[in-house]
């Protein structure tokens, strides 16, 4: 316990210098900021391994579990680093919740965009609860109609709100099946996921929240292993036929939830690609003033 204990207190110390590869410089770190607590050599290693474990590389080979020793003794105990690392590396993936979001920016719309997807995700997803008796882990969420209908900021490119939930869920799902490897007698095999999208309120603060849409997923590999896809249509039968109209990509959400921007979208790319420019304002209230042929169409 005192092992797994050291390896969560600095498994993200070196975010101070950034995400990129940060698993890689637990050991620099350590020797900067904790080094006057003189921890012993062999309790230091152990720890190091044990958190540089919970994600990123070694070389090309994302098994970085798997290069640790299974079990071996440590001060006259038994231990078992690979299933330290891994209860580690999927506690890490699952430690998401409203709390790492920026709720007051995001309140007053002041998150910075670079961020901006990541702290909606945050606040969106007000449950994540591991579900030993099923082997499986429960993501739910609840969001205004709004967040899904325009990309959002992530880093320096952007991207639709349903996208990163898929993407999240499929990784969530991948990191449980891989730290299954390691635990003794259970595992993590499924991801159910359930998103409640509300309307946008109209400003009355006595007007009951409107539900819109109800999604549930759920990501499980219940056929013939298939090695690398982790396309999440074809991993899930409910969104990869959603409804009996095909995949559920973000573009159909949005004409689920707003029929007309759909259409609005696709009137302005047509625009777009006839005219080589998006119609500005004034093209539109030109247009309007213009005057019409009033000819006899015989």
């Amino acid at each position: 316990m005192f092992i797994l204990l050291v390896a969560i207190q600095i498994h993200d110390i070196a975010n101070i210098k950034g995400r990129e590869k940060h698993e890689k410089r637990i050991p620099a770190i350590w020797k900067k900021a904790i080094a006057e607590l003189a921890f012993d050599s062999f309790d230091k290693s152990l720890a190091e391994q044990i958190a540089s474990a919970h994600g990123g590389k070694i070389g090309n080979d994302k098994n970085t579990i798997g290069r640790l020793e299974p079990d071996g003794p440590w001060n006259n105990q038994h231990v078992r680093p690979r299933f330290l690392a891994a209860l580690l590396r999927v506690s890490d993936e699952l430690a998401e919740d409203p709390d790492r979001a920026a709720r007051t920016l995001l309140a007053l719309d002041q998150v910075p965009k670079e961020n901006e997807i990541f702290h909606i995700y945050a606040g969106g997803l007000h449950s994540i609860a591991p579900e030993i008796s099923s082997s499986s882990v429960r993501l739910s969420f609840a969001f205004n109609e709004d967040l899904f209908l325009k990309p959002l900021g992530k880093g320096d490119q952007e991207e639709y709100l349903l996208d990163e939930i898929y993407s999240r869920a499929v990784k969530t799902w991948l990191e449980c099946i891989y730290c299954s490897r390691f635990f003794p007698g259970f595992e993590l095999k499924k991801v159910h996921v359930e998103i409640l999208i509300f309307a946008k309120p109209d400003g009355d603060e006595d007007q009951i929240d409107q539900r819109k849409e109800h999604i549930r997923f759920y990501l499980e590999d219940d056929g013939y292993p298939r090695i690398g896809d982790a396309q999440i249509f074809n991993l899930s039968k409910d969104i990869g036929d959603f409804r009996g109209g095909g995949p559920l990509t973000a573009q159909r959400l949005i004409d689920i939830l707003k029929p007309n921007e759909g259409e609005k979208e696709k009137k302005e790319a047509s625009d777009v690609k006839n005219t080589g420019k998006k119609p500005s304002i004034l093209d539109v209230v030109t247009g309007f003033f213009k005057p019409k042929n009033t000819g006899d169409a015989q």
